[in-house]
This record gives C-alpha cells, structure tokens and sequence, in this order.
C-alpha cells in the first residue's frame, strides 16, 4: 500500500474517526485522573509587606489557608504541611482600610527538587479581606514576672532587667496599647541571696515584633527581712556619776523598740540590750536631766525609746561605814526617788 492509498483510507469517514479519537483521549485523561488522590493541608497565611504599612492581626483572628495537593499517592506520602507556605502581599495599599487580596501557595525547593508530576495546587479561600494600618514603632519598659518566695526570713525587693526597654513595632492601634513586655518567669522561691537569670521576653500578641533581640537579664535582690522588736522595762544603769557622789532618779526602767532582721530579732534577748544614764555632765550636788543611752550589738537599730532623758538627784555619797550597814539594800532607784550608790561605769557615746 502506497502513501496515496493510506491517506486516502485515513480520509475516509474523518468525523467518525475523530470523533473516537477525542473520545479515546478523554477516556484515558478521566482514568488518568481516577488513579490520583486529594490531601489536604492547613497552613497560617504570611503577609508580606514593603514595611509602610502592616496587617492588624492578632494571635485569635490569625489567618489559615487550606492547601489541596493532587497526585499519585506515593508522591502524597511524601509530601508535608512543611512543604509549603501560603501569603499574600499588601505593599500595593499606603491608605489604612480593609482590603481583599489573592493568595498565593509556594512549594519549598525539595519539593521542587522532587519534579513531582502530575501534581495539581490549589489555595482555599483565595482571596482573604485583611484590615491593615501604617506600621509605628515605640519604646516600651520590660516587666519581670517573679514567682515564689525567698527562705523565712527573707524577701525580695524591687527587681532589675537590663536592658529595661525594648523597641517594638506594629500595627498603630495595638502598639499604643502596650505600655510593658513581660518577661518568663523568674522563680525566686527559697532563695537566701539575690537572684540572677537570663530568660525571654513574652510577646503576648503576634501582630507586634519585639525588635533586635528577645531576652533579658533580670536581676532580683533577696535581702533579710528587717522586722521591729519591742522591749518592756529595761532596768536603766547610771554611769560615769562623779566619785564622791551618788544619784537618785525618778524611772528605773524603760521601753524601747529595736529594728533589725527577722533572723537576728529572734536571736536577740532582752539581757543583751543594755540602758545607760549618762550622767557625765554631773558635777556636784543638785538636780539633773541626763540623757539615755542604748548599748546594742551593731546589726540592730533602736528606732524608740520611751524615756530620752531622766530627771536625776545628785547628793554627796554616804560613808564607807553607811554603806556597810546598807548592805543588802537594793542598790537601784525606785519610783519613790531612793538614793543609788554606784561605782563610775563604762563610758558610753
């Protein structure tokens, strides 16, 4: 058979035989397709911007887009919501509103790499209505989220985070509302001495970006716990009374109040504290006021006292032979003004 003849045999009823053609190509694009399977994967949508303007977004209105992948199933298997990223651009707006805009999906290169085919993409929805707004930025101070208490008889004082402010950018509306960053927590929960960690800034809403870094130093002081102890008639001493002369008061005891630590307080006695009369300016017989000195160790402070001077008689002391018939007298003065024999006693600043 010669080219003419072939020709001529394919010529013959040509609408019929292109008529099976096509029905042939259909039938096996359908069976085509009958063999390929849907996935289906949900990924957040990214907003891509040229920095003037930003999308209002918050964390609980966050946009996600669901991704349809067709293909042969081996090549479904080996495919993740890892494997691609949905956005959509928002630098063609400079005015704030609610704006609709096209969606997009991108393969990641091993994806790529792959030459997966057939595989059919689509994006649903595919366009998205996003409120957008000129991006602003603002310093604002961090805020240390300190948790636990320090061992007894200690506490915590103000803390310090360095750096103490950060930069942050953001939608206008959002970045006005901020006023402070917190920190992760910082446990200070039996501690006896200061606290120091290094821990992360908390951004509690997506559509703001903490700026160049994401971490802090917080510094927590625990120092002892100060407290005031009173103390209720404390026998008062007379020192440095002139030889040759006796004094008699008119209070033989005071109140008084010492500040310290919770630790050091509970430790201390009332046998320790010791009240003196300072009577350094007597320099004879005759009345006297004589101010009222409190002896106590150096880690405690007396913050009152219920007598700062006392009201003194000064007379000339009584014969050696008269003290030995006063022995087993107290030697103290009473409320009653009874006279007090005493040796010079230990000088007192």
């Amino acid at each position: 058979m010669n080219i003419k003849q072939l020709l001529a045999r394919l010529s013959e009823n040509w609408p019929a035989k292109a008529v099976c053609f096509i029905l042939a190509g259909a039938i096996y694009f359908f069976h085509q397709m009958s063999l390929l399977e849907t996935k289906t994967f949900t990924v957040p949508l990214e907003v891509n911007s040229d920095g003037l303007m930003i999308t209002a977004l918050s964390v609980e209105s966050k946009k996600y887009i669901r991704i349809k992948v067709r293909g042969e199933r081996e090549d479904l298997s080996s495919i993740s919501d890892m494997d691609f990223k949905a956005y959509t651009n928002i630098s063609g707006k400079d005015e704030e509103g609610i704006y609709e805009f096209p969606v997009y999906a991108e393969l990641s290169e091993r994806i790529i790499r792959m030459n997966i085919d057939p595989l059919e993409i689509s994006v649903q929805p595919e366009f998205v209505k996003l409120p957008i707004q000129k991006k602003a930025y603002k310093a604002v101070p961090v805020v240390a989220t300190v948790t636990g208490k320090p061992a007894y008889g200690y506490k915590a004082v103000h803390e310090k985070c360095e750096p103490g402010y950060f930069m942050i950018s953001g939608p206008a509306s959002v970045v006005e509302e901020i006023t402070g960053i917190p920190t992760a927590i910082v446990d200070v929960d039996g501690a006896k001495k200061t606290v120091v960690k290094t821990v992360s800034l908390v951004n509690m809403t997506s559509a703001v970006k903490i700026e160049d870094r994401d971490s802090v130093k917080v510094t927590v002081p625990v120092v002892k716990e100060g407290m005031v102890k009173d103390f209720s008639l404390v026998q008062v001493e007379y020192v440095n009374v002139p030889e040759g002369l006796a004094v008699t008061g008119d209070v033989t005891a005071i109140d008084i109040s010492i500040e310290g630590s919770v630790l050091d307080l509970e430790r201390l006695k009332a046998s320790s504290i010791k009240v003196y009369a300072d009577c350094s300016s007597v320099t004879g017989e005759g009345q006297y006021v004589v101010p009222v000195r409190v002896d106590v160790s150096s880690l405690f402070s007396v913050v009152y006292k219920s007598r700062e001077e006392l009201n003194v008689t000064v007379v000339i002391k009584e014969s050696q032979g008269t003290e030995n018939n006063m022995e087993g007298h107290d030697d103290s003065a009473g409320e009653n003004g009874s006279q007090v024999t005493l040796q010079k006693g230990p000088e007192v600043s």
